[in-house]
């Protein structure tokens, strides 16, 4: 949950935005609820192997958490690029572009933040976490 409120917090920067008032706090926030999480999952995922497979199970374990990263950080990028493209569609008009090369980005950021945030409270409302 601090991980969701961390995130969720993240959705609020904007264009002028500093990073020690409106960035560091909520990454605190998320980074601190990520490490109550992953401790407890290497953990799980590692419970009740005989010690002969442990290093089998630990490799398919960090594999999982590899993956599923490199497949998460995928789509959440394509959903900023695709809320910046939506941006820049509606807003697109050739004296304004580079005038709105900044606020595109921190109006594709929000966006995945929001995603991002979303699939965390859904995912630990699944595992039956408070």
């Amino acid at each position: 949950m601090l991980a969701t409120a961390g995130l969720a917090w993240l959705t609020r920067i904007g264009v002028h935005s500093s990073y020690a008032a409106d960035v560091l706090p909520p990454l605190l926030l998320a980074s601190t609820g990520l490490g109550f999480v992953m401790s407890p999952s290497m953990n799980t995922g590692t419970a009740g192997v005989a010690p002969s497979d442990a290093g089998a199970a630990s490799a398919m374990v960090n594999t999982g958490q590899q993956v599923g990263g490199s497949i998460g950080t995928s789509l959440l990028n394509t959903m900023a690029v695709s809320a910046a493209a939506s941006y820049l569609a509606s807003h697109l008009s050739p004296p304004i572009i580079q005038l709105c090369a900044d606020q595109e980005r921190t109006e594709a950021s929000p966006t995945a933040m929001q995603n991002e945030s979303s699939l965390l409270l859904l995912s630990s409302g699944c595992l039956g976490f408070p």
